[in-house]
């Protein structure tokens, strides 16, 4: 019974021993694919936002209620881990929104990629389903390359979490 017992206690500590030897590389640790969180926030303009538009002289009657803003946020939290990344991303939302587009800005750190964008939007004549329809159809592209070197690509949308908010 002993022998037995000792027989079986060393080969439970070669079993071990062999999987604690197997190392896994760093490049075979990291992440193979973006984990992306997205958001566009859609919502009013406060009082003072609407006082400090420019440009309304040209309108007839504007009222803050005929005009959204647009927040959009994208957050790569292991763009740092993935091999060779990069992102295909627009910022002419004019294209998009044609003369509804009023003004915006953005800005994009790039080394853990948080990409924001707000904008303003003339809505007099743009319903909320047209604003997300529009979002839902822009898109933007992130490539990288696995552990084997073939390049990979994810497309994703804009309107891919949309939040409309009243203040």
């Amino acid at each position: 019974m002993k022998y037995r017992n000792l027989l079986c206690f060393t080969f439970l500590l070669i079993i071990l021993a062999l999987f604690g030897c197997t190392e896994i590389s760093k490049d075979e640790k990291k992440p193979t694919s973006p984990i992306v969180q997205s958001s566009s926030e859609i919502s009013s303009l406060t009082d003072k936002e609407f006082s400090d538009l420019g440009g309304l002289k040209d309108l007839k009657n504007p009222t803050k209620d005929s005009f959204k803003k647009v927040n959009i946020k994208i957050n790569i939290s292991n763009f740092d881990t993935l091999k060779s990344p990069k992102i295909n991303i627009s910022d002419n939302w004019r294209s998009v929104f044609g003369n509804n587009y009023w003004f915006g800005s953005g800005s994009i750190e790039d080394d853990k990629f948080t990409y924001n964008y707000e904008m303003i939007l003339h809505t007099k004549d743009l319903p909320d389903e047209e604003i997300e329809k529009k979002l839902k159809a822009t898109k933007y592209e992130i490539t990288w390359k696995e552990n084997n070197n073939k390049s990979e690509s994810k497309t994703y949308s804009f309107g891919d979490n949309i939040n409309f908010s009243k203040r």
